[in-house]
């Protein structure tokens, strides 16, 4: 069962108004937000690297470490 999750913005005159969702035009534009602020995401990461080359050909967006120390791969898609 899919949710439908809204956010509204309440005014100076406390009315509700909706805020209709845009999908982001670029993947990169929230990783650079990410990559300025990871506490968007949690207030428990750290990043060590962004594009990281993996041994598989492949790319992690933004590599990070947790406060235990444990591996966190953030891997994003603006769909």
């Amino acid at each position: 069962m899919q949710e439908d999750l809204k956010i509204w913005e309440v005014s100076a005159e406390d009315k509700l108004t909706e805020i209709i969702k845009t999908k982001l035009n670029l993947e990169a534009r929230l990783e650079k937000w990410l990559e300025r602020d990871i506490s968007i995401l949690s207030p428990d990461l750290l990043i060590i690297g962004r594009q990281v080359a993996t041994d598989y050909n492949g790319i992690i967006d933004l590599l990070c470490l947790d406060s235990s120390g444990n591996v966190v791969i953030v891997e994003l898609k603006r769909n």
